[in-house]
């Protein structure tokens, strides 16, 4: 059977990637075919091996047909996995209709307008990517509404040997695209501290924002005066503004945009990772890859990321208080994770190197269970129960 999916495949965003797991696991199970409704800049974007991107540019050109097709309104006759945001509204660009349409739901708010649930009530299923926001779509109704997390690659996201590139360092990752709701500001004001107590410490940021114009709202959490500038290549300037807060030079290290797949390797040589997020809609691909390396990681206990926190899978930051509204961003159910409690934590974690170690070895379990074959397996089980 086809199976056509609304978003654009990528090696750089969360729903890319999730795009290019779904297409290869359709394929590779034989479950169904996937029929790509976007394919927007998709070649220049897909940096996997080259047999993984052969079959997805096959998918690609397949799928051409079916593309040429689309105008508003225009009816397919095979289902459509359609990506939906706040309000449920389109995620990404998508005209026509599917026979049958169901909603694959990463939210970053937990308000819902009648129109909103109207649109919810619209789809066969609403697949969430969290508890948390299934929870919310509950809250306000809909009750055609399943749960299915994101998964880490099993190939490449797995407990490995480090290369040792960082030798006498304490190495502190921090990952997301910069912007108020990722915390990155919360991460600099704790690693600022505990770098003045431990010089050896390096904070790897891989913070890039496609959208860089998003970053601006940084400064709302009173830890930083200024969002980033941009550098000459319209990016944002991450070392410029790191210095900038007070960083000195030696002490952190900017890796850019990095593509999905070539984030493996630079995972290993990882003491801790820190997330601070004060929302995540689904459960924090960079977490749950960081997790499944089995790099100790501390998570702030809020919304989507409390799919991860089980036992001693992780650090969890529970002292959380409401986060205050931002004009247009509603942070209801948000979480303001303390400073000191993260300082606490990288303590912690450099001072009981066994208990990191333990802790890292029961988050890579857990992640073990969250393959993205399986979860790609739930969410085709999902959409035939719609």
């Amino acid at each position: 059977m086809h199976l056509g999916l609304s978003w654009q495949l990528s090696s750089y965003t969360g729903w890319g990637q999730f795009g290019i797991q779904a297409v290869t696991r359709m394929v590779g199970s034989g479950k169904a075919f996937p029929v790509l409704l976007s394919d927007a800049n998709a070649e220049s974007e897909l940096i996997v091996d080259p047999l993984q991107r052969a079959l997805l540019l096959s998918v690609l050109d397949a799928s051409a047909p079916f593309r040429r097709q689309l105008a508003p309104g225009a009816r397919l006759d095979f289902d459509v996995l359609v990506a939906l945001g706040d309000d449920l509204r389109l995620a990404a660009p998508y005209v026509g209709r599917g026979r049958r349409e169901i909603g694959v739901v990463f939210l970053e708010s937990a308000r819902l307008s009648r129109e909103g649930r109207e649109r919810g009530e619209g789809y066969a299923r609403l697949v969430a990517g969290s508890s948390w926001a299934a929870d919310v779509l509950r809250g306000h109704g809909l009750d055609r509404v399943s749960t299915v997390l994101q998964g880490v690659d099993p190939r490449l996201y797995h407990p490995a040997p480090r290369l040792g590139l960082f030798h006498g360092r304490f190495v502190v990752f921090s990952g997301g695209k910069l912007e108020y709701r990722k915390g990155q500001d919360i991460v600099l004001a704790a690693f600022r501290r505990f770098h003045q107590r431990h010089p050896d410490a390096l904070l790897i940021a891989s913070w890039q924002n496609l959208w860089p114009q998003s970053a601006a709202g940084i400064v709302a959490g009173g830890h930083v005066t200024a969002p980033p500038g941009l550098d000459a290549q319209g990016q944002l300037d991450i070392g410029g503004w790191l210095a900038g807060n007070g960083l000195p030079a030696g002490s952190f290290l900017d890796i850019g945009l990095v593509p999905n797949a070539l984030m493996a390797p630079a995972l290993n040589e990882v003491d801790v990772a820190v997330f601070a997020n004060r929302c995540e809609g689904g459960t924090n691909l960079v977490a749950m890859e960081a997790m499944a390396k089995g790099v100790p990681t501390i998570l702030s206990a809020n919304t989507g990321h409390l799919d991860l926190i089980r036992g001693d899978s992780c650090f969890a930051l529970t002292r959380q208080r409401p986060v205050a509204g931002l004009p247009g961003i509603a942070t209801d159910d948000w979480g303001e994770s303390d400073v000191d409690e993260v300082v606490e934590m990288l303590e912690r974690v450099y001072t009981d190197r066994a208990e990191a170690a333990r802790r890292g070895r029961a988050g890579a379990a857990l992640l073990a269970a969250l393959s993205w074959p399986t979860q790609i397996d739930r969410l085709l089980a999902e959409a035939e129960r719609a």
